[in-house]
């Protein structure tokens, strides 16, 4: 059986020495201090084999959870029974905290999935720091990556790092790139939760052309991994803008000492004229591997869950449209992963 403890510091010390050294932002306690400040209860779950970090949240009368991360294995090797481990944490969360559904972020690669559970492959690309060289790093990307980094360099591209005094530069980005989706921003005082309560482990990249922004990154990072968390680009944006922001993302992660860098999320065969192909074309060709995996939501209520999506539904700029996250979208291609 599993064990919940309810903050980072009520965990057994054999487990908070593991998660310092091998767990990645999302296991750590200064994520735990972000969910606090946004009055969401973070959890870990755990038994001999496995942890796990888990997000309880409630909107109105919906509660669901968020499977933070993969789960991190104790002993340092992938063992078979991880199913085993995430039906268990399942289980026990549903009937603890009452929650309605259960779901994997972008951001992670889970190697199995709960039973029951709607899913479809998913992936992330990552790219391997820790044994590469800045040239070699450079050299791994496609050649119309490095000719752009080139260009925009040439044409006098230069990219800014820091926290929040960049931050109204990023909301800019922010506003025309959900505005292009009829979709509304985050905000501001949602980024301002995240680079307050993660000061050491959040960063802001903007690159300019003349100082007008045009194309911005937020990336959470530690040794173990950096995290590609949110993007934005300007309308038409200088060309290879893009990419080199991620290009000076790479280097200042390569010179902090984080092991390995997420593009996060990737769509598995999608369609080549959608809009996913350009933007994992775009991620593939800074020379990280596929880790594949999946992507999943348990609906321990159902009824609950279409309500949800009905709610949302009412809430966006087009109320006719159908609320669907990217399993609704693509769950029609892998009929045969459904129980």
């Amino acid at each position: 059986m599993v064990e919940i403890s309810g903050n980072y510091d009520e965990l057994p010390e054999m487990i908070k020495g593991f998660l310092k050294e091998k767990g990645n932002i999302f296991f750590q306690k200064e994520y735990e201090t972000y969910a606090q400040i946004r009055k969401e209860q973070l959890v870990y779950v755990y038994d001999d084999n496995f942890v796990i970090p888990v997000k309880n949240r409630k909107a109105f009368f919906f509660q669901f959870g968020l499977f933070l991360s993969e789960p991190l294995c104790l002993r340092g090797e992938a063992l078979p029974n991880t199913k085993k481990f995430l039906n268990d944490a399942a289980e026990t969360l549903a009937e603890i905290y009452h929650l309605q559904w259960l779901y994997a972020p972008a951001s992670a690669t889970f190697s199995d999935f709960p039973d029951g559970s709607k899913v479809i492959p998913w992936g992330n690309y990552i790219l391997d720091l820790e044994n590469r060289e800045e040239e070699t790093l450079l050299m791994g990307m496609h050649s119309k990556h490095r000719n752009a980094v080139r260009r925009a360099e040439k044409n006098k591209v230069f990219v800014k790092q820091g926290a929040t005094e960049l931050l109204e530069d990023y909301l800019s980005l922010d506003r025309e790139t959900w505005e292009r989706s009829r979709q509304s921003s985050s905000g501001k005082e949602y980024y301002l939760q995240i680079l307050k309560a993660m000061p050491e482990n959040t960063r802001i990249f903007i690159a300019y052309k003349e100082e007008v922004p045009q194309a911005g990154a937020l990336i959470f990072y530690n040794q173990v991994m950096g995290y590609y968390m949110y993007g934005a680009t300007k309308n038409a944006p200088e060309a290879g803008a893009a990419n080199l922001l991620q290009w000076e993302v790479i280097r200042f992660l390569k010179e902090y000492g984080t092991r390995q860098y997420s593009f996060v999320g990737c769509r598995i065969k999608e369609e080549p004229d959608s809009k996913y192909h350009g933007i994992q074309r775009f991620k593939e060709r800074f020379g990280g591997k596929l880790q594949e995996g999946y992507l999943f939501r348990k609906e321990i209520r159902p009824g609950m869950y279409r309500l949800f999506c009905l709610a949302m539904q009412m809430r966006s700029e087009n109320k006719w449209k159908r609320y669907q996250d990217a399993i609704d979208e693509e769950i029609h291609k892998w009929k045969d992963l459904q129980e």
